[in-house]
């Protein structure tokens, strides 16, 4: 049971991943959703290189952004050869097939990546530190110390990104009711067609229905992404007072 729900999240994030890059920047309806998602790579590549005539990235003037955006680069020229293949192409087709469900779940990772780019912007998430070192030689003689800028990921900022960014996104999400009919058959449309195209022995009976999706899955996952502890402070104690254990009976 965990396992198939590891990999329906994994594939959950597939398919989120590929109707995030094909619905971000228009809405109207593509003709073929390979074509469209390969002309939306070929402009984020341009955006990373505005030049026509250059091949490669580099910074004039800031040489971890040329390492940086070289692996940026690469990750798109690497998505653009995978989405050319002709059986990529075909799966694509056939498991978004509908444009209502795809701006469905667009709109929902928006939601969630806009709190979290909220919160990133007011976090650093790198914090800068002067460090001084001192060495010892074998002999046991101390080398002069030395002082020296360090970086590393700031845990506080992480902390409340996760908790205000991830977590608050996830709950203005599951708490939009208004739109679980859609969220539902987006979800059905979407999952069904991947179940059918990788397991040969799928069945539709296997999806529940809407009104277990709306009355237990849904405030179930609000409750656990709630509760969840991943980003968040330890919960205050219980204000209830604590029960006297009952008393032992003396010797006697």
């Amino acid at each position: 049971m965990k396992q198939d729900a590891i990999k329906t999240t994994i594939l959950v994030g597939l398919i989120c991943a590929i109707v995030f890059l094909l619905y971000k920047r228009r809405r109207d309806t593509p003709v073929k959703m390979s074509d469209k998602m390969l002309k939306e790579l070929y402009s984020i590549k341009d955006a990373l290189i505005p030049k026509k005539y250059v091949e490669q990235y580099r910074s004039s003037d800031n040489n971890g952004l040329t390492i940086v955006g070289t692996i940026m680069e690469q990750t798109v020229d690497i998505m653009i050869a995978i989405l050319k293949q002709g059986t990529t192409k075909e799966m694509i087709e056939s498991l978004v097939r509908n444009p209502v469900d795809a701006t469905t779940i667009a709109e929902a990772i928006e939601v969630v990546g806009t709190q979290i780019v909220g919160e990133i912007s007011k976090n650093k998430v790198f914090e800068k530190k002067d460090v001084t070192t001192t060495g010892i030689n074998k002999d046991g003689t101390v080398v002069s110390s030395e002082t020296r800028t360090i970086f590393r990921p700031n845990q506080q900022s992480m902390m409340t990104i996760a908790e205000k960014g991830v977590r608050v996104g996830a709950l203005k999400v599951l708490d939009d009711t208004s739109k679980y009919d859609k969220y539902y058959e987006a979800t059905k449309n979407i999952l069904l067609d991947v179940e059918r195209k990788t397991n040969p022995d799928a069945t539709d009976e296997r999806f529940p229905t809407n009104d277990v999706f709306k009355t237990q899955i849904m405030p179930q996952l609000r409750e656990m992404i709630s509760s969840g502890r991943i980003g968040r402070s330890p919960s205050p104690p219980s204000s209830k007072p604590m029960q006297s254990a009952p008393p032992t009976a003396g010797p006697g």
